[in-house]
C-alpha cells in the first residue's frame, strides 16, 4: 500500500513538474510584430544628461497562455542610478494597463487575464545621467541599449528613432554608430537622417538581440552625476546596518547570555558542596577527636588548623598574612588574640595557651607563627595532646 501511494506522489510531481515546464515555454510564444522607440536626448538646468522615451510595443499572442509582455530596462548605468521614471503604462486607447516591479523587470498585465490576437503596449519613461566621459576619446559619449538585449522573443519591423535637444546639436562629434545583434555584438546596422533626429530600421531580431546606439559629443557637454541627499543618506544608512548589526548580535548574545545568568536555572543545576557547622555542645577538636575514632579515614587535614580558623570566624583572633609565598619560603602568618579566651572550652584554650607560652595570653597579644615551627618548647607543651 505504501509502494503504492508512494508511486502516485512520484507520478504526480513528474506530472506536475512536465506541466509547469511546458507553460513557462508556452509564456513565451507569442511574437512582437512591432517595436517602435523614440528617445530624446537633452539637458537640464544643471547641464545633466537627460532622456525622455516612448516605447509602442505591438504582439500576437496565442489564446490562453500569456497574460502580457515583461521588458526589462536599464535603470542603473556606470555604477549609478540614472532616476528611472515611468510616466504612464496605456494601450494603443489611452487606456491605463496593470503593471509592477520584479527587479528591472516591469510586468505588463493582469495575472488573472489572458491576453490573445494583437495587442498594444505604449511604455513612457524618462531617465537622467545617461551619458559618461571618456579619457581615452576625449569626449562625452552616449552608449545605450535602446530596446535592451534580454528580450525571450523575437521581434519585428523595430524601428528606433533617436533626437537631440537643440542645445546639443552644435556640441555633436562626429555621427551616430548603431549596432545590433547579442550583448557586445560590432554588427553595424543602417541610420538614416541627419543630426537632429537619426533613425534606424531592422526588420527582424532573435531572441535576446538588441540595438545599441552610440553618439559622443565635446568634453564638458555634459556635468557629472551627482548623487541626491535621498541616495547619500541611503548609502550612508546601508554603510551603518553593517557595524550596526554586528553590534546587534552581539548585544543579543550578551543579553541571552546575561539573562540565563539572572533568570535561568544553571546555577540551580550546579552540585551543592555539604557545609557543617561543629556541634553546638562540642568543639572542633572534641569532634575531629570523635570522628577518628570512628573512622579515622574521614577525618582529613589539621583538626588544629580547623580549630584556629573556628576561632577567628567566632571573633577571638584574627590571622595575618605577613608574608605571601615564594619560590624560597612558605607564606607567614601571625596570630592576634581579639578577645578574652576565658569562655572557651578547655581543649580551645590550651590550644592557644601552648602556642603563647604556659600562660593564658591577653587580648592585643600577637605571635608569628614562624617561631612555633623549631621550638623545642612547643613540641613539648603539644606533647599530650591527642
Amino acid at each position: 500500500m505504501k509502494r503504492l501511494i508512494l508511486g502516485i506522489l512520484i507520478a504526480g510531481s513528474l506530472l506536475v513538474g512536465s506541466g509547469q515546464a511546458a507553460f513557462a515555454a508556452q509564456t513565451d510564444n507569442f511574437t512582437i510584430t512591432k517595436f517602435d522607440a523614440e528617445y530624446l536626448l537633452g539637458r537640464d538646468g544643471e547641464n545633466r544628461s537627460t532622456l525622455a522615451a516612448t516605447w509602442r510595443i505591438t504582439a500576437n499572442f496565442p489564446p490562453n497562455q500569456n497574460h502580457g509582455i515583461a521588458p526589462i530596462f536599464v535603470r542603473n548605468y556606470d555604477g549609478h542610478s540614472t532616476s528611472f521614471s515611468i510616466k504612464s503604462v496605456t494601450d494603443e486607447r489611452g487606456a491605463s494597463l496593470k503593471h509592477s516591479w520584479n527587479g528591472n523587470e516591469l510586468r505588463i498585465g493582469d495575472k488573472d487575464t489572458y491576453v490573445r490576437g494583437e495587442k498594444t503596449y505604449i511604455i513612457k519613461f524618462t531617465q537622467r545621467d545617461v551619458t559618461k566621459h571618456y579619457k581615452d576619446t576625449g569626449r562625452d559619449e552616449f552608449y545605450w541599449d535602446v530596446i535592451g538585449n534580454e528580450w525571450r522573443v523575437s521581434m519585428e519591423n523595430v524601428r528606433v528613432s533617436m533626437k537631440l535637444d537643440r542645445s546639443l546639436q552644435a556640441a555633436q562629434r562626429g555621427e551616430l554608430f548603431c549596432y545590433v545583434g547579442r550583448y557586445g555584438s560590432t554588427k553595424r546596422c543602417d541610420v538614416s537622417g541627419d543630426k537632429g533626429e537619426t533613425v534606424t530600421n531592422v526588420r527582424r531580431l532573435n531572441r535576446r538581440e538588441g540595438i545599441t546606439m552610440a553618439v559622443g559629443f565635446n568634453s564638458g557637454t555634459f556635468a557629472e552625476y551627482q548623487e541626491s541627499l535621498v541616495e547619500r543618506l541611503i548609502k550612508i544608512w546601508a554603510m551603518v546596518q553593517i557595524p550596526a548589526s554586528i553590534l546587534a548580535v552581539i548585544l543579543m548574545i550578551w543579553c541571552s547570555w546575561r539573562y540565563r545568568r539572572l533568570f535561568g536555572r544553571k546555577n540551580e543545576l550546579k552540585p551543592i558542596p555539604p557545609e557543617y557547622l561543629p556541634p553546638n555542645q562540642a568543639s572542633v577538636l572534641a569532634s575531629a577527636y570523635i570522628l577518628k575514632k570512628y573512622d579515622a579515614l574521614m577525618v582529613k587535614g589539621s583538626a588544629k588548623v580547623a580549630q584556629m580558623l573556628d576561632l577567628a570566624v567566632r571573633h577571638y583572633i584574627k590571622l595575618y598574612e605577613m608574608k605571601k609565598t615564594s619560590f624560597f619560603r612558605p607564606v607567614q602568618y601571625e596570630i592576634e588574640i581579639v578577645k578574652d579566651l576565658k569562655e572557651l572550652r578547655s581543649e580551645e584554650c590550651e590550644i592557644v595557651s601552648d602556642m603563647f607560652g604556659s600562660s593564658m595570653p591577653n587580648p592585643g597579644q600577637r605571635l608569628n607563627l614562624k617561631k612555633l615551627q623549631n621550638s623545642i618548647s612547643y613540641a613539648a607543651r603539644t606533647r599530650d595532646d591527642d
